[in-house]
């Protein structure tokens, strides 16, 4: 899988920095809060999270294992582009920079910022909802009410309408997957909906995560690493 060369649109992998040029990284004062630094040849870096903010979607193109490409190729015969398919688990993050996602055998999962960037090695990009900012109080209550879900994409209701959108057909409403249990980008879009008492991707009962980076309810937010000062 391709990845860009130059430091930004998207948060390139830590361990990838060491292949670039000092002039390629912003200079950035971090605050004390911030604990996601990673070292460096050139020191500590930072991701920009001061231009993060809480319930924006964290898209991963992630190295290949058989799971992603199947999600990849999945999403590609779904009709996205190959720059939009390679984005193929997200996530999303709350007010003190944690990440919360569903993964096979975890189910609804949180973690640190920091931990999440220096265990999976993966291109991130940041992805913000259009048209209204989302409340921290009401983005962590739908969190933890959601954090009960469980990780289901082999079964019945989850295939179905998969398969509904591979064929072109739109589901019925007593198709809807169950309420308890999500895939990665169907849980970001409920925490969402719920935190911002507003449809998102409302053409589509169980988003991908591609819908998440190309869908127009979404914009991208600027993702780069910055040498710490």
């Amino acid at each position: 899988m391709a990845e860009p060369s130059e430091n930004g649109p998207f948060l390139l992998p830590h361990d990838a920095l060491e292949h670039l040029s000092p002039s390629e990284f912003r200079v950035a004062r971090p605050p004390a809060t911030v604990t996601c630094a990673v070292a460096t040849p050139f020191g500590a870096c930072i991701p920009n999270v001061f231009d993060w903010s809480p319930g924006d979607a964290l898209l991963f193109a992630n190295p290949s294992t058989p799971q992603t490409e199947a999600v990849f190729w999945v999403q590609r015969a779904l009709g996205f582009a190959f720059e939009q398919a390679i984005w193929t688990h997200a996530a999303v993050l709350d007010a003190t920079l944690r990440v919360w996602d569903a993964m096979p055998g975890k189910h609804v999962c949180v973690c640190s910022l920091a931990e999440t960037l220096s265990e999976r090695r993966q291109l991130v990009s940041v992805r913000r909802v259009k048209g209204k900012a989302v409340d921290p109080d009401a983005l962590q209550e739908s969190l933890e009410l959601f954090s009960g879900n469980q990780y289901r994409i082999f079964n019945i209701s989850t295939a179905n309408l998969l398969l509904n959108r591979l064929g072109g057909r739109s589901p019925i409403y007593a198709e809807r997957p169950d309420d308890t249990q999500v895939i990665c980008s169907s849980f970001v879009q409920k925490v969402l909906v719920r935190s911002l008492q507003m449809p998102l991707v409302k053409d589509q009962f169980i988003p991908v995560p591609a819908d998440l980076f190309a869908h127009a309810d979404f914009f991208g937010v600027p993702a780069y690493w910055c040498r710490a000062v």
